[in-house]
């Protein structure tokens, strides 16, 4: 299996995987949205929806199917107000592709390449020794990350689906 992130949904009846081999290999014209929370009111949030005017909503004469489109995108609209959606940067994009990858692991990323610059500048075997050293290492803690992020994402969605069956689909 290739590295990148698993996304689910629920359906009707079971939940569906999509796995996106790396989000910053995706055209330019897609974009990745996010809910942005860092000046998020719930208080704000919860006092307008208690007075939102329900009335116009659940109109006696309207059908159901109606009633519950007008209700649906009441909320929406106010959770939209209260929650802008902004569109994720090429380095977000690249962050989430790999989300067994920690900042700690980043930082050995910079000091290997950091090792690999040194080795460039100078051609020390020294230098040569310490980056090849310092991948290998990095290389094999990465894979143990990553197998342990996948198995603790597949234990979870296993124990919450309980009961229903979920299948992964690949190309």
């Amino acid at each position: 299996m290739g590295h990148g992130n698993i996304e689910h949904d629920l359906t009707d009846h079971h939940s569906y995987f999509i796995i996106f081999n790396k989000f910053s290999t995706l055209s330019y014209n897609v974009k990745i949205l996010k809910k942005v929370y860092s000046k998020f009111d719930q208080q704000a949030l919860v006092s307008e929806i208690q007075l939102m005017y329900l009335e116009s909503v659940f109109v006696s004469n309207a059908s159901p199917c109606n009633m519950l489109k007008s209700f649906y995108s009441n909320i929406l609209s106010t959770i939209d107000n209260h929650l802008p959606v902004t569109q994720l940067c090429r380095r977000e994009l690249r962050l989430k592709s790999k989300p067994w990858i920690s900042y700690a692991l980043r930082r050995s990323i910079e000091i290997k390449n950091n090792y690999y610059k040194k080795y460039l500048n100078t051609k020390s075997t020294y230098y040569h020794k310490k980056f090849k050293l310092y991948r290998n290492k990095l290389n094999h803690i990465l894979n143990i990350s990553k197998k342990q992020y996948y198995n603790k994402y597949f234990f979870n969605k296993l124990k919450m689906d309980k009961g229903f069956g979920w299948e992964l689909n690949e190309k």
